[in-house]
C-alpha cells in the first residue's frame, strides 16, 4: 500500500489471485484478471509490431552448455533471430536461437511473447532493458545518439556531499563479485551489505555473471579489488593477466567461506592495536 498497491479486498483496484504452481491451482483465474485488466485499459496497453524492438530481462543465468542465456519479455517491435542487442549502450551480443515457453525453437517473437535468447555474449541483469536492431551499425547510431542525450541532458552534477565527507578516512575494500547464477551473486551481494564496520566501507567495484575475464582482471586492477569468484573460474587469458597485473583472484564453493574472506580482510586492515 505504500507504493500504492492497493487490493480490492481493501477498496483499491488491484486484483489479488491466489495461484499455486506445486497445486496446480488458480491458473485460469488469473489468465481471467489479466483479460479483465486488459479489456478496462485497452487504450493504454499498446504495442507496435512494426516498431522499435524493446524488451526487458526477466531471467538470466550462465549455462555450462549454452553460455549467457536470458528470457527476455517482448513489449514493442518483433524480435528477430539474427538481431543485435544492446543493454544500457553496450553490444551485448546477437540472438543466436530463440525458444519459447515451450523450448520449441522461433524465428521471431511479436509484443508481448517471452523468449529465451541464445547469443549474448554477457548475461544481463533482471530487469535490464534490451534494444535490438537487425544491423550492428545502426544499433551503434542509436547507442551513440543516447550517449548523447544521457550526457547533455542528464550529466551528473559533481559535489562533496555531506555523506561523502562523512566517508573522508574511512578505509575501503573493494570488491569485484563473479557468480555463476545470478541468484547466488544477488544473495552475496546482500550479504555483503549486512557487513558493517566503522572504519572500513566494502565497495562492490563490479559484478556479473560467468567466468572471470580479462576485463574483471583489469577492472580490478584500476579500482585495487580483490576478486572473489563463487562456482566460476578465470579464463587462461584472465589468469595469465592476473598473475602479470598481480592481480588476487580467490574461488569459493560455499558463501559462507566467502563471506569469512572478506571479514579476514577487514582484520587486516584494521592493523594490530598496541595497549601500552
Amino acid at each position: 500500500s505504500q507504493h500504492g498497491v492497493t487490493p480490492e479486498e481493501w477498496g483499491g483496484q488491484t486484483l489479488v489471485v491466489p495461484v499455486s504452481a506445486l497445486k496446480l491451482t488458480g491458473i485460469e483465474e488469473l489468465l481471467d484478471a489479466i483479460m479483465l485488466v486488459a479489456s478496462a485499459h485497452g487504450e493504454d496497453i499498446k504495442a507496435n509490431p512494426a516498431g522499435q524492438v524493446v524488451g526487458t530481462i526477466v531471467e538470466s543465468h550462465v549455462d555450462k552448455g549454452e553460455g549467457p542465456v536470458a528470457t527476455m519479455l517482448v513489449q514493442n517491435g518483433t524480435l528477430k533471430a539474427g538481431w543485435y542487442l544492446a543493454v544500457d549502450g553496450t553490444l551485448y551480443g546477437r540472438v543466436r536461437a530463440m525458444k519459447d515457453w515451450n523450448g520449441q525453437t522461433v524465428k521471431e517473437a511479436l509484443p508481448s511473447t517471452p523468449v529465451k535468447i541464445l547469443g549474448f555474449k554477457v548475461a544481463p541483469k533482471v530487469g535490464d532493458i534490451v534494444l535490438a536492431l537487425d544491423n550492428q551499425k545502426d544499433l551503434n547510431k542509436k547507442i551513440a545518439y543516447q550517449d548523447l542525450v544521457r550526457e547533455k541532458v542528464a550529466a551528473p552534477t559533481m559535489f562533496k556531499g555531506r555523506d561523502e565527507k562523512k566517508e573522508e578516512g574511512i578505509k575501503k575494500l573493494p570488491l569485484i563479485i563473479k557468480a555463476d547464477m545470478l541468484g547466488s551473486l544477488e544473495a552475496i551481494v546482500e550479504s555483503l551489505e549486512k557487513i558493517h564496520h566503522p572504519e572500513i566501507q566494502i565497495k562492490v567495484a563490479g559484478k556479473g555473471l560467468g567466468a572471470i575475464n580479462e576485463g574483471d582482471v583489469l577492472q580490478a586492477e584500476s579500482s585495487h579489488a580483490l576478486i572473489l569468484g563463487f562456482h566460476t573460474k578465470p579464463t587462461t587469458s584472465a589468469e595469465v593477466l592476473a598473475r602479470d597485473k598481480e592481480v588476487e583472484i580467490k574461488q569459493y564453493k560455499i558463501i559462507y567461506y566467502l563471506l569469512n574472506e572478506v571479514r579476514d580482510r577487514i582484520t587486516k586492515m584494521l592493523g594490530e592495536e598496541i595497549i601500552r
